[in-house]
């Protein structure tokens, strides 16, 4: 599952020249493009720090993720974890879609 950190520096670097809500990156739950079974997340269950990782990054850098797939729990442990990222990005919204001021 390489993908989702190629994305996170993604997430970042985008972050110089527009606030997160702007950018968007694909979260791939099924195979997509001839990924294979390396570049997706299903069966969520059996992927389930993976696909945490997936939600915290995007859900936390308050970037629209386009979650490509048939659902987006598979269990009620999956589904634990989606309830708790969008209650994290609901909460901290107003944080999250604000400019970033990089310092260095």
């Amino acid at each position: 599952m390489y993908l989702h950190f190629v994305c996170r520096q993604g997430v970042y670097d985008h972050t110089f020249l527009r606030t997160p809500t702007m950018g968007w990156m694909f979260v791939p739950l099924v195979d997509y493009r001839g990924g294979g079974e390396e570049a997706q997340f299903e069966p969520l269950v059996q992927h389930q720090i993976e696909y945490e990782w997936a939600l915290a990054q995007y859900l936390g850098a308050g970037v629209a993720a386009c979650y490509r797939g048939y659902r987006l729990y598979d269990t009620e442990a999956t589904k634990a974890l989606v309830v708790k990222w969008v209650s994290f990005y609901k909460k901290y919204r107003s944080i999250l879609i604000r400019d970033i001021i990089h310092v260095s």
